[in-house]
């Protein structure tokens, strides 16, 4: 768990600033730990994700399209569609998209349904 984000509200302060960090790997990591690390559900961590959502570095925006898509968020869509149709074996990626999708776990589902499905809520 990073920083023990999933209950200290000081940490999960810290990696919402963090995901604006300069340094790819820094950002990489903090939108990790509030996107997928961390059940914390807030506007202010959403609009965290979302700002990752055209980040110049793929392993960031990877991360954040996942961490919004699984808290449900509406934004997730388009870059969800778009980066499994880019890579339709991505575990992270089905993962997210069954959530988007009300399922527990997209990840056994086939991809081509994941994203019919998508584009029918989009």
């Amino acid at each position: 768990m990073v920083l023990g984000v999933a209950t200290n509200p000081q940490a999960l302060e810290a990696l919402v600033q963090l995901t604006n960090d300069p340094d790819d790997v820094v950002r990489d990591w903090a939108v990790f730990g509030i996107g997928r690390q961390s059940n914390a559900d807030t506007s202010e961590i959403r609009d965290a994700l979302a700002a990752r959502l055209d980040d110049h570095d793929d392993v960031v925006r990877h991360e954040a399209t996942c961490g919004l898509a699984l808290k449900l968020d509406r934004r997730a869509l388009s870059p969800l569609i778009t980066m499994l149709e880019a890579n339709p074996e991505d575990f992270d990626l089905k993962e997210a998209a069954g959530a988007m999708l009300g399922e527990r776990d997209g990840s056994d589902a086939q991809t081509s349904e994941l994203l019919d499905r998508l584009r029918r809520i989009l």
